[in-house]
């Protein structure tokens, strides 16, 4: 890529609100990266599951949340002591569907 080409990617990248990466917590050296490009802003780390929303319940304005992490510690435990079912616990955890009748509707009945 030309050097005018990058700088053109650079002057709009460096005027989004805020960067999310929603997968897993950054490499460090991915952030460091990327803060360095972008004068200094960061790319904050958030994931989970979509009845969880940690996306859309995590400030892009905090600075509450460490480098190398995804959020605010949640209670993990396994259903059967050292093994089972990994149950997660927290403040906005998805309790249930409102009936059970959601949970045997698949993608075909969403058909236009």
């Amino acid at each position: 890529m030309e050097p005018h080409e990058t700088d053109q990617y650079l002057v709009g990248t460096r005027q989004f609100r805020a960067l999310l990466c929603a997968t897993s917590a950054l490499p460090t050296s991915v952030q460091e990266f990327w803060t360095k490009i972008l004068d200094g802003k960061t790319i904050l780390s958030r994931y989970g599951a979509t009845e969880i929303g940690p996306v859309f319940t995590s400030s892009i304005d905090s600075d509450s949340v460490p480098p190398g992490s995804v959020g605010p510690v949640l209670t993990i435990t396994l259903s059967e002591g050292h093994q089972g079912e990994v149950l997660i616990k927290g403040p906005y955890m998805f309790s249930k569907y409102e009936t059970s009748y959601i949970l045997q509707l698949n993608f075909s009945n969403f058909a236009a």
